[in-house]
């Protein structure tokens, strides 16, 4: 078994990938191994000098969705407490573009995503939690907004978009609204309420034409 480093270069930049080389059935068998420290105190140094407060917040996801399921794998890694809501069940369709493969088929999504996320990350359980229903109710709203420090609306629905945007001019806090359009070519995402530096001053960036 020999160690090889390997030199190549993307997008102009230097790298090395770092494999093992053996001789398996008469055949040369090449296989990657970790070529850097992924420990706890290498990757809080990775994570950037805001860490330690993101590690603090609380945020919300509701609607695990081809949307919300990728928006809560790229969170749960930094924020603190992450919350999940949906009532919703996999279905076998939604696997094309979802987070979840075919084996969570039948599971609520919200207690699926979590799921995943223990098993696949170092994410301790109870950073985590699952609401296994839709929001539907001015009041949940109102009690996910007091108690997150950030709602992320990947609903893209009309009741729980409402109600959020609702109370969240009404509690003076923020919520994030994302969809896609065009097919998954446009991500759009809005944030309710603006700030007062931003309101009269935001305009849209240039839309690509369709094709």
């Amino acid at each position: 078994m020999r160690l090889l480093l390997v030199r190549y270069a993307r997008d102009g930049e230097p790298a090395v990938a770092a494999l093992v080389a053996a001789i398996e059935q008469g055949a040369v068998k090449l296989r990657a191994v970790e070529s850097a420290d992924d420990g706890a105190a290498t990757r809080r140094l990775r994570a950037g000098p805001g860490a330690d407060s993101l590690a603090t917040r609380r945020v919300a996801v509701v609607r695990i969705g081809a949307v919300g399921g990728f928006v809560a794998d790229l969170l749960r890694s930094g924020v603190g407490k992450l919350t999940l809501v949906d009532g919703k069940r996999l279905r076998p369709g939604n696997c094309v573009r979802h987070l979840l493969g075919h084996g969570y088929v039948g599971w609520n999504k919200a207690a699926g995503v979590r799921d995943d996320l223990l098993r696949r990350h170092d994410v301790a359980p109870e950073r985590v939690a699952a609401v296994e229903r839709s929001l539907s109710d001015g009041e949940e709203a109102e009690t996910l907004l007091t108690d997150h420090d950030l709602v992320v609306n990947a609903a893209a629905a009309d009741l729980p978009t409402g109600l959020l945007f609702h109370c969240a001019a009404a509690i003076g806090t923020t919520v994030l609204s994302v969809h896609l359009e065009r097919r998954g070519e446009l991500a759009v995402v809005h944030r309710r309420p603006l700030g007062p530096a931003c309101r009269g001053t935001v305009s849209s960036p240039p839309v690509p034409p369709e094709r």
